[in-house]
């Protein structure tokens, strides 16, 4: 039985690693990573990728550049600078607003399907381990 690859957008490997975009898609472009699209369309690579990457040398010197950049605007006096920062925070803060948006959606529309079958039924019961599941994780 194969295992099916999992892919993860460009931007979320980038902000799980704490780095900036820019540096995580250099590196893909120098490995010539194949790149897919994920389910909302946006650039993908195999989440293996992410190990690879936070325990290369490589990236220390990215995430103490992130650190260092993130440190100095949060002490900048330069308004324009800080503006950035807070329309950077408003953005991420959005995408997250819209994962939560999407993953209420998935979670009733799966929740009205189980109800709709009963709750001794299998998909009940199913619905019910994989819920429980992902909590858990």
């Amino acid at each position: 039985m194969s295992k099916k690859k999992q892919y993860i957008a460009i931007e979320d490997l980038a902000n799980r690693l704490g780095l900036f975009t820019e540096d995580v898609e250099r590196w893909i472009k120098r490995d010539k990573t194949v790149i897919k699209l994920d389910l909302r369309y946006r650039p993908a690579v195999s989440i293996e990728i992410m190990d690879r990457y936070s325990s290369s040398d490589e990236y220390l010197e990215a995430r103490k550049r992130r650190i260092d950049e993130e440190i100095a605007q949060r002490v900048s006096d330069d308004a324009e600078a800080n503006q950035w920062l807070k329309q950077k925070r408003f953005d991420l803060l959005d995408r997250y607003d819209t994962y939560i948006a999407d993953l209420e959606h998935l979670h009733q529309k799966h929740l009205q399907d189980a109800n709709a079958a009963g709750y001794e039924s299998s998909i009940m019961a199913a619905y019910l381990l994989f819920t429980r599941g992902q909590a858990g994780q």
